[in-house]
């Protein structure tokens, strides 16, 4: 199972803000299918983080175009959140381990961006 193979950020989807993506992504991989409708939660939250209307984003044209995008997503039946949780890690492990080796930025994890410096100590730090 595999994403598109390209180094362009995953929530790039045209005709999409990446926010709206981002929230279909997380209410598909919460629930193992993509959402019919939007709840009024979502709608507030979005409007208040990014000020973007769901409303203007029919779900069945965002689910058209980032399944286009995306096909894999097509068919989560069988994957349970924890085969999901499990394959998530491996992509942030990843792209750690590509930042080591490849200094860019990954628009979809500000955390890779920290510099090594910063984080070599962070293992050694005591929390009382």
């Amino acid at each position: 199972m595999s994403l598109v193979d390209d180094d362009r950020d995953p929530y790039a989807v045209e005709g999409v803000p990446r926010g709206v993506v981002k929230r279909w992504v997380t209410v598909t991989l919460g629930k193992g299918s993509p959402p019919r409708k939007w709840k009024a939660a979502d709608s507030e939250k979005l409007a208040r983080k990014s000020g973007i209307d769901l409303a203007a984003y029919p779900v069945d044209g965002v689910t058209a175009a980032i399944l286009a995008r995306h096909p894999v997503l097509n068919d989560l039946s069988g994957l349970p959140a924890t085969v999901l949780q499990y394959q998530e890690s491996e992509v942030i492990v990843a792209a750690m381990l590509r930042r080591k080796t490849e200094p860019t930025e990954f628009p979809f994890c500000p955390s890779t961006t920290a510099s090594s410096s910063r984080m070599s100590g962070a293992g050694r730090r005591r929390w009382r």
